[in-house]
């Protein structure tokens, strides 16, 4: 009779240890998912600028007349410094 309440709380132990171990793995993929959201974000923050950089630079390309090509180059270069100086 005393062996299978031995046994009983031998397996509830088990998986009690289980519970605890999975909930553990919960926790840590839940931060690990922050993270990565978070990075994620950033990443979507510096697409954005560096398409809205590209649109400027295109936009003064062809928005200048053909005989000021060296103005479009000194813009672009002076455009890139600014988005290297930010990041």
């Amino acid at each position: 009779m005393f062996g299978g309440n031995r046994t009983m709380l031998n397996k509830i132990d088990r998986l009690e240890k289980r519970s605890t171990e999975l909930a553990r793995q919960v926790r840590d993929l839940n931060l690990e998912n922050a993270s990565i959201k978070e990075e994620n974000k950033d990443l979507r923050f510096e697409n954005e600028e560096s398409i809205n950089l590209l649109q400027e630079i295109a936009d003064r390309a062809f928005t200048c007349p053909l005989d000021s090509e060296k103005i479009v180059l000194n813009k672009i270069k002076e455009l890139v410094r600014d988005y290297q100086s930010e990041n």
